[in-house]
């Protein structure tokens, strides 16, 4: 899950990714919203208080939200319909990610910044959170966050963190302590990847210009990539081209990536929102196999622009339903 700049161009308003463009999209059925749920309980905070990462762990959403620029941060839980269950403040510092352990009894949270209860402050530790109680617990530390060391942890399982750091993906198994799972696997791109659980066994990391599926064995550690390819990509990547040739944005400060946001359902896909998304037009999807075959999944109408949405970050799969989950705690769900 990525964080998005919102910029203004001159095609229109280039918001998370949303932009203003005329070219036509293939046809393909269009998924309308079903019902809206919320991740957490928004009273008392502010406006811009926005989800930084969620996962799901025994049929609860469980999500980490915050302000980065005042570093108030809370963890909250919500049933598969919404319903809240538990929700914590932390302590003023700076968060980044989720997992769990013990068969997600206990929560898990990557600090990059972590001022505990005796005055010190600990740097690019991993904390578990007790949902019964709220207290919180140091596991173990990663070493201080020198360059791309402190880089964001993806949750790939109980007790599981993964992570690209200089082409070298790296899985950690959080227990009484943090230790390497396996040795780091070379060769893996990560600028704006996207990492998922798509089976048991298997993580898959997505490419953000969707050149390339990389899926891990996490039982061997052994590595498959595969070239990722398909009329819908290649629709985007024009896209992307014709709002640069239109705003005057330089592609290497302003990148567009392709790939927006993804999920998994956990039996081998990944599904995908392909960017830009154009200013009300409905986003497209689809889904990559992890042999990385690449089929249209439809397209999704989004919330209007200006409903205090935010852009989508993370798309999640239940059943029959998928939900697109939007920057400011709001999950759209659609039929699949």
């Amino acid at each position: 899950m990525k964080r998005r700049l919102f910029l203004k161009g001159s095609t229109g308003v280039l918001a998370g990714g949303v932009v203003a463009a005329s070219q036509a999209r293939g046809q393909s059925s269009i998924s309308s919203i079903r019902s809206v749920t919320r991740l957490f309980d928004p009273s008392g905070w502010p406006p811009n208080a926005g989800i930084h990462d969620i996962i799901l762990s025994n049929g609860a959403s469980i999500c980490l939200l915050g302000d980065a620029m005042s570093n108030r941060f809370a963890v909250a839980a919500t049933t598969a319909a919404g319903e809240p269950l538990w929700q914590y403040e932390l302590p003023k510092g700076k968060y980044m990610s989720l997992g769990t352990t013990a068969g997600g009894s206990s929560v898990t949270i990557h600090a990059l910044q972590y001022p505990a209860p005796d005055k010190r402050n600990h740097l690019n530790c991993i904390l578990g959170l007790d949902p019964a109680s709220g207290n919180i617990a140091i596991l173990g530390s990663m070493g201080r966050p020198e360059g791309t060391s402190g880089s964001r942890l993806s949750f790939v399982g109980d007790s599981l963190l993964a992570r690209v750091v200089n082409g070298q993906f790296e899985i950690w198994k959080v227990d009484a302590d943090i230790t390497l799972y396996a040795k780091p696997i070379i060769g893996v791109e990560g600028r704006n990847a996207h990492i998922d659980l798509v089976s048991a066994d298997s993580v898959a990391i997505t490419a953000g210009d969707a050149a390339k599926l990389s899926v891990v064995s996490l039982s061997s550690a052994g590595v498959s990539d595969y070239v990722l390819q398909s009329p819908e990509i290649d629709h985007a990547k024009s896209l992307a081209q014709t709002i640069y040739a239109r705003s005057g944005m330089d592609p290497q400060k302003v990148p567009l990536p392709t790939v927006w946001a993804t999920g998994s359902d956990r039996k081998g896909l990944v599904y995908t929102i392909l960017s830009p998304i154009e200013t009300h037009k409905p986003a497209q999807m689809v889904t990559i196999s992890q042999t990385g075959i690449v089929q249209n999944a439809g397209s999704y109408q989004f919330p209007a622009v200006g409903a205090g949405y935010g852009p989508p970050i993370l798309v999640l799969v239940r059943g029959s339903e998928l939900g697109i989950v939007f920057g400011f705690g709001n999950v759209a769900w659609y039929a699949s």
